[in-house]
C-alpha cells in the first residue's frame, strides 16, 4: 500500500515563502536562478526535526534566501544601501512582533543571518539570508 504524504517543503514552505515574500516586495521571486537586473532566489538549506508526537511531528526548515543586483558598473555605497534595504524589509518580516506567516503552513520565521557579497568582476552586489520556520507535519 503506497504511503500517503505531502510534499511539505516544496508545496507549503517554498511555494507560499515566495509568495510571502513576492507580495511584500516587487522583486521577482525564483526558485531557480537570478534573471533581469534585480531578483530574489529561495533555495531549501536543511529540513531538520525538531520533535516528534503522537500525531505528528515539528521539523525546522532553513531556507537561503538571495537577493542580487546586477549594476553593470562600479559599486558604490548607495548600492549597498539599495541591498541592504531589501534585506532588512526581509528581516523586518520575520521579526517576532511581526512575524510573517501562512496560516497553517509555517511560522516562527526568523532571519538567522544576513551576509552582503560584491562581485566587482561582474558587477553585482548580493544579500545572502539565512531564514529557518518551523512546520507541523501530521502522522
Amino acid at each position: 500500500m503506497p504511503v500517503d504524504y505531502t510534499n511539505i517543503i516544496y508545496d507549503k514552505v517554498l511555494s507560499n515563502m515566495r509568495k510571502t515574500i513576492g507580495g511584500e516586495l516587487s522583486i521577482p521571486v525564483y526558485m531557480d536562478s537570478h534573471k533581469g537586473s534585480s531578483s530574489i532566489v529561495i533555495s531549501p538549506l536543511a529540513d531538520d526535526l525538531v520533535e516528534t508526537f503522537a500525531s505528528g511531528q515539528q521539523r525546522q526548515v532553513t531556507l537561503s534566501i538571495v537577493y542580487e543586483v546586477n549594476l553593470g558598473g562600479e559599486i558604490n555605497i548607495k548600492n549597498f544601501k539599495q541591498v541592504s534595504n531589501i534585506a532588512e524589509h526581509i528581516k523586518r518580516l520575520f521579526a517576532p512582533d511581526n512575524n510573517a506567516r501562512d496560516n497553517n503552513d509555517y511560522f516562527g520565521g526568523q532571519v538567522d543571518s544576513i551576509e552582503y557579497q560584491k562581485d566587482e568582476e561582474e558587477g553585482k552586489m548580493r544579500a545572502l539570508i539565512t531564514l529557518t520556520v518551523q512546520t507541523f507535519e501530521a502522522q
